[in-house]
């Protein structure tokens, strides 16, 4: 097979692998060589699943008769370009983005994406402590890209780590801010809260971070929060 065959079935094995949710999340972190040989590997699948399918004489018939097949290009290759791009879509029914996600985050050790994902899907708060050892609990605004440079929340409350004992000091609250900013207005109280109180947080300069509860807080250090 000449190189100009192999385009075709390339293009389908890239287009697979980039757009199925079991892989995707993990070859974008790939370098061009990688993502090069496995996508060559891909193509050769399909090229000889599309190989298979065309010695039954209704598809051979079918796509010799057809105008899907540019000049010079065989049905083989076309076909397995097409069943590249259309597997893709078709398996990403049975397996959801999230599932990916979690499936790459896991594998290549992004344990920060794991936390942000999990306290977004629970509405649960984060405790984010910058190399600074300043802190910053709240809500993360949306779901967290899985190579995002910056994580953007909602800050309820604020505070510091003490430098010898690693206390945790909240030493300022915005709940009721925010409590009063949503119920002046149901409307734009998420855009107020945006342009208000948002802070935005390189991953680079995060020392740690962990799902927070409020009343586990309050029990511990017997300190009421949303007093």
């Amino acid at each position: 097979m000449s190189f100009i065959q192999f385009v075709a079935p390339l293009i389908g094995g890239y287009w697979f692998l980039w757009t199925w949710n079991y892989t995707k999340f993990m070859v974008r972190e790939d370098s061009g060589y990688h993502l090069f040989f496995k996508s060559s590997i891909a193509g050769v699948v399909f090229l000889i699943l599309a190989t298979q399918l065309l010695s039954v004489n209704i598809f051979s018939d079918y796509f010799s008769a057809s105008k899907l097949i540019p000049n010079g290009f065989e049905s083989a290759s076309i076909l397995a370009m097409i069943m590249g791009i259309a597997f893709a879509y078709f398996l990403n029914i049975f397996y959801s983005r999230t599932k990916g996600l979690t499936r790459a985050a896991e594998d290549r050790g992004k344990y920060l994406y794991l936390t942000i994902q999990e306290a977004f899907n629970q509405w649960s708060m984060i405790e984010v402590t910058l190399s600074s050892r300043k802190v910053y609990i709240g809500s993360p605004l949306s779901e967290m890209p899985f190579d995002s440079e910056d994580l953007n929340l909602i800050p309820y409350f604020s505070g510091y780590r003490e430098k010898e004992t690693n206390e945790l000091i909240v030493s300022r609250k915005y709940a009721r801010e925010i409590k009063s900013i949503l119920a002046a207005d149901q409307n734009s109280g998420d855009q107020m809260l945006s342009r208000k109180f948002q802070v935005t947080v390189r991953t680079n300069d995060i020392m740690s971070v962990r799902l927070f509860y409020p009343e586990i807080f309050e029990r511990l250090n017997d300190e009421r929060l949303n007093s």
